[in-house]
């Protein structure tokens, strides 16, 4: 069956794995997610996809936000926790709040804080838009991962590429505030120079049209002032 395959080949795809938690009646709720993406930067919108028949679906729904806890390695005891059939409430972590209020998971990786935008069935999942309020970067370690329907981890491979990346990122840096430079000083300094260009361009030729037109009978001592200069300049 197409859909036996579609879940193998899905089984090679690698994901992080994140915790989506939120407010409820009830409590704080959460549910484990790997179905988790950017969407949009302007506006800033984020995806989450949930099965229909999960509890937190309805749950969701009604809280109207939620935010996304990026885990970590070490939390994969928070991602076993909320990856029950049933809603598990009180993690076996510490509950914090985003500034905007809303319940997060002390120590993911990142946090990212949502007001539900949209929803749009899709199969027998729904899809979660979500516009993001506000995004919480909290911590430097290797991501879980899942993959093969098991958690999975980088291992020795993500220090070499964080590192990696750290570099990268500092040399972006400074080549862009470098070209910025230039091109400041590639569009400011010609256009001054252009000004006073044109400002002593425009005064030499009002004095060579006036020389060109007296003569000592005409304009006496100011005809010879003109001529001695362009003497002088010849």
């Amino acid at each position: 069956m197409i859909a036996d395959e579609l879940r193998a080949a899905m089984r090679r795809w690698v994901t992080g794995v994140s915790v989506v938690t939120f407010d409820t009646a009830q409590g704080v709720h959460g549910i484990t997610i790997n179905s988790f993406t950017s969407v949009s930067l302007d506006p800033p919108l984020i995806l989450i996809c949930i099965r229909n028949h999960a509890q937190a679906h309805g749950l969701l729904l009604r809280s109207g936000r939620f935010c996304v806890n990026v885990l970590g390695l070490q939390q994969r005891s928070l991602a076993v926790h909320y990856a029950g059939r049933r809603i598990q409430p009180g993690p076996p972590g510490r509950i914090g709040t985003t500034p905007q209020g809303t319940p997060c998971l002390e120590g993911a990786l990142a946090q990212v804080d949502c007001a539900l935008a949209a929803t749009t069935p899709a199969g027998d999942h729904t899809i979660f838009l979500g516009h993001v309020q506000g995004v919480r970067v909290t911590g430097d370690g290797a991501p879980l991962l899942f993959a093969a329907g098991a958690y999975a981890a980088l291992g020795q491979e993500w220090e070499t590429l964080a590192r990696s990346n750290t570099r990268t990122a500092e040399t972006t840096t400074l080549a862009r505030r470098d070209s910025f430079k230039r091109a400041v000083a590639k569009a400011s300094v010609p256009a001054w120079h252009s000004d006073q260009y044109r400002a002593r361009a425009s005064r030499d030729n009002r004095r060579a049209r006036h020389a060109g037109s007296c003569d000592g009978s005409r304009c006496g001592r100011r005809a010879g002032i003109h001529v001695t200069r362009r003497t002088e300049a010849t």
